[in-house]
């Protein structure tokens, strides 16, 4: 049959299909250019709830009609965004990619009957999480109520069902009331069970001891069930410390793995009898096994009810093995993957990650072939139930978010996303973009043996702020957490800084070989997703080498080298900034500003300090500057002037560079 212009919608307009509706009328007037009115005619798009046998189903027939039926609300949602997709052309990811859909006179749809196969995961959810861009794109810093519905839109169109709305969310922020009312599941970070208040935040000045403050605990639990009342909810039970942390750092009478796994066992029967005490069934449970959970529940000392859940973690690198814990040398990796028996099982996966270290925040990190095959490992078991998925600021992330939505409601599509992906968003060189695509992931460095353990841009900033923080207080770096990635990490801070100068380099070739290569597309979608993220990577990889070098000078004591060199690091890590906010056009416009996890602008200022710093202890003649003597080969009166006027160091820093290949310049405005 051919769908135009002139069919009518015939819906039932409540609940969650109303905000579905919304997006379809959007969609209609993108594609048609006009308006999907209401009503009965010959030719209608008619949506109904229908008995289909499985909860959030739906089936499309195609005859002169076309008919989307739900077995519940939100079997129709999805089903009206599958007609969204897959007959109007939109893409489900379009808030973030800016895909325009095709404008069509009329659509050739096949006649016949579609069955939706039942997703791979019962619930599908995402996880709002180190979102400071999407904060500080706002300019009341918080995201705003349009924005909520956006994220939610977008996770309903891609098959998604399940939410954490946010970091530190509690049960009555109003993004929750929204999520729900859009018809998507509730849950809760392992570090919040029930979405609680933490203890710390409600009793304030009281220790947080088990069993003595279980009265304490019980009100805080009791009221978020309470707030939770008429939400779906997959409830999240565990019990860890203040802050994410493991809870015996704030009760540390609890010493051996035995106590600690029995007082988390008890807490999650607690928390189970009250939602069970408050909450109408059926009830969802789910454990995250993560970090000291995955230690005590492997090795039987964690008891866990046969309802719950086990929801294994990722180490953030897309790997199934648990989360470096202390990274000494010689740590083992323990695989975060189910037991013999094991009835139901999870995921919680990170596409995005922040460990203060070497992973992503701004860039893609996990390569489609890991993903595959980690998380593919984990989905061909029976009694797979459950998926979180961490996705950051979202926006530079669409590429891995797309491979695990369908991985975990089409498997049988998962082969043919590469393409499906270059096809849609790089229309005309798909093939050359999926190339550059591969060999970005490829470009990014190694910090140890293992095909996960790769660099992150985290790690072109983190280890050289730290380094020179160490510096300027005298510390010694090698104890510092960030460069405790290194399995076989120096003793000094000299060795820390050579190590990373070396894996920057063993990079940096690539990337340069990459830029160049896709230097020349103009293509607006590529330019502010792979475009940005190659040369984000190229300009901090080159900072970090510069850093490097100039950190490893400065613990010489070699002032003039160390300040050129931090000056070119700096130019460089102006240079990935530029490149961030070069994709703020339109309604992007400040997106990167809050940029504050990976830290490229306190990465500006640390070298702006330390600049200044080498200046200071190294041109220390009065009150002529013998650097810029030196860099002008001049003792003009005017150049002691410039040495008391002048503020601009990197200009200095250029021209001694310059007079130390043999080309002196007596030309004082290369300073002014």
């Amino acid at each position: 049959m051919k769908l135009d212009a002139s069919y009518t919608l015939v819906a039932p307009e409540s609940g969650p299909v109303r905000f579905a509706l919304e997006a379809l009328r959007r969609d209609w007037q993108a594609v048609f250019g006009a308006e999907l009115r209401n009503g009965e005619s010959s030719r209608q798009l008619r949506l109904m709830l229908v008995n289909l046998g499985r909860e959030e189903a739906y089936r499309i027939t195609v005859t002169d009609e076309i008919r989307i039926e739900g077995n519940d609300e939100l079997g129709l949602v999805f089903g009206i965004y599958w007609f969204c997709e897959e007959v109007l052309g939109v893409d489900p990811y379009q808030f973030w990619t800016d895909h325009v859909p095709v404008r069509q006179r009329e659509i050739a749809v096949a006649e016949g009957v579609r069955v939706q196969p039942e997703p791979a995961v019962r619930f599908r959810g995402w996880f709002i999480n180190g979102e400071d861009c999407l904060i500080g794109w706002h300019d009341e810093m918080r995201i705003s109520p349009a924005t909520w519905r956006a994220i939610f839109e977008t996770m309903l169109r891609a098959g998604f069902n399940m939410v954490i709305p946010g970091t530190g969310v509690a049960p009555t922020d109003p993004q929750v009331d929204l999520a729900a009312a859009m018809g998507l599941w509730i849950t809760q970070h392992h570090a919040e069970p029930l979405g609680a208040r933490m203890f710390s935040e409600a009793y304030p000045g009281i220790p947080a001891r088990w069993p003595e403050e279980w009265p304490r605990f019980e009100a805080l639990y009791r009221e978020a069930i309470l707030a939770a009342e008429g939400r779906k909810t997959v409830w999240a039970v565990g019990f860890r410390g203040q802050g994410d942390q493991p809870f015996y750092r704030d009760d540390p009478r609890h010493t051996s793995p035995e106590q600690r796994g029995a007082v988390i066992g008890e807490a999650i029967r607690r928390q189970q009898a009250l939602i069970r005490e408050l909450a109408p069934g059926p009830h969802h449970f789910a454990h995250n096994i993560y970090g000291e959970s995955a230690l005590y529940y492997r090795a039987g000392h964690l008891p866990l009810p046969d309802d719950v859940m086990r929801v294994w973690g990722d180490n953030g690198y897309g790997a199934m093995c648990m989360r470096r814990m202390s990274a000494h040398p010689g740590e083992k990796r323990i695989p975060a993957t189910p037991l013999a028996g094991d009835r139901l099982n999870g995921v919680y996966y990170h596409v995005n990650f922040h460990d203060l270290q070497v992973s992503n925040q701004l860039t893609p990190l996990v390569a489609p072939e890991l993903i595959r095959d980690e998380l593919g490992a984990m989905l061909m078991p029976n009694g797979f139930h459950y998926l979180t998925l961490n996705v950051g600021n979202i926006r530079p992330h669409v590429h891995g978010i797309g491979l695990i939505g369908r991985m975990v409601n089409h498997p049988p599509a998962v082969p043919a996303y590469e393409s499906d992906f270059c096809r849609r968003h790089f229309p005309g060189f798909e093939t050359q973009a999926a190339t550059f695509i591969r060999r970005y992931y490829a470009a990014t460095g190694n910090y140890g043996p293992h095909r996960d353990e790769r660099i992150g841009e985290e790690g072109w900033h983190y280890p050289l702020r730290t380094g020179i923080a160490c510096v300027l207080r005298g510390e010694n770096a090698a104890e510092h957490v960030t460069f405790r990635f290194i399995a076989d990490r120096p003793a000094d801070s000299a060795g820390c800084f050579q190590w990373m100068r070396e894996r920057a380099g063993e990079s940096l070739p690539r990337w340069e070989t990459l830029a160049r290569d896709t230097a020349a597309i103009e293509q607006a979608g590529w330019r502010d997703s792979f475009g940005m993220f190659i040369n984000y990577n190229l300009h901090s990889c080159r900072g970090t080498v510069a850093g490097m070098e100039g950190l490893l000078a400065y613990l010489r004591a070699e002032w003039e080298a160390a300040f050129c060199r931090f000056a070119d690091a700096l130019q460089h890590m102006e240079a990935a900034h530029a490149a961030l906010r070069a994709t703020e056009h339109g309604k992007w416009k400040n997106f990167y500003r809050g940029d504050c996890l990976t830290g490229t602008p306190k990465t500006l200022r640390a070298l702006d300090v330390i600049l200044g710093v080498c200046r200071l202890r190294g041109d220390t003649s009065w009150p002529r500057s013998a650097w810029m003597i030196k860099a002008l080969g001049t003792t003009s009166h005017a150049v002691g002037i410039l040495g008391q006027t002048t503020t601009d160091d990197r200009r200095l820093a250029a021209a001694l560079v310059r007079r130390g290949q043999g080309d002196p310049q007596e030309d004082l405005a290369l300073l002014r």
